[in-house]
């Protein structure tokens, strides 16, 4: 079983596959509206840069208003590369799952281009690499968990 966690000092929250508090996030709009922020599936848990857990939502300084913000916009380009796989019958293997990393790294404005790398690091180069270099599996994950906490502010790969 894969779980992810939603923590702060205090309190950590778990995880699994189609939890419903990820599904039940909602936020309220200026207009009224309830806008649903979390879209989990069966087979996967995945987080950005902020999180699901009622008391950890609570707690954020800036937890997503909506679907503009740098976190939320990674969160659901992560949800539809998984259905998109799912509507293709395309298993996802360290190809894909590559793939889905490096398309939602720090890499500047536009998500699905490096061509202009001076405001993050070019993800795609760096995993193009690794492939080529015929990376051990489970290193990769490794790297892979590691990028999912990776601040491109503090540390560039170059």
């Amino acid at each position: 079983m894969t779980l992810e966690l939603d923590c702060d000092q205090q309190y950590s929250a778990f995880f699994g596959a189609n939890d419903p508090r990820e599904s039940n996030y909602f936020v309220t709009q200026p207009n009224g509206e309830k806008l649903q922020m979390g879209f989990p599936i069966p087979e996967a848990v995945w987080r950005t840069n902020h999180g699901y857990d009622p008391n950890i939502v609570a707690q954020e300084l800036h937890p997503p208003k909506n679907y503009g913000s740098g976190s939320e916009k990674r969160y659901l380009l992560i949800y539809n590369s998984f259905e998109w796989y799912q509507q293709e019958s395309i298993l996802i293997d360290h190809i894909q799952a590559i793939n889905v990393t490096s398309v939602v790294a720090d890499k500047g404005s536009d998500f699905y281009s490096c061509e202009d790398t001076s405001g993050g690091t070019n993800v795609l180069r760096f995993f193009s690499s690794l492939l080529l270099s015929n990376i051990k599996h489970q290193h990769l994950l490794i790297l892979l968990s590691i990028l999912r906490n990776f601040d491109s502010s503090e540390t560039r790969i170059v």
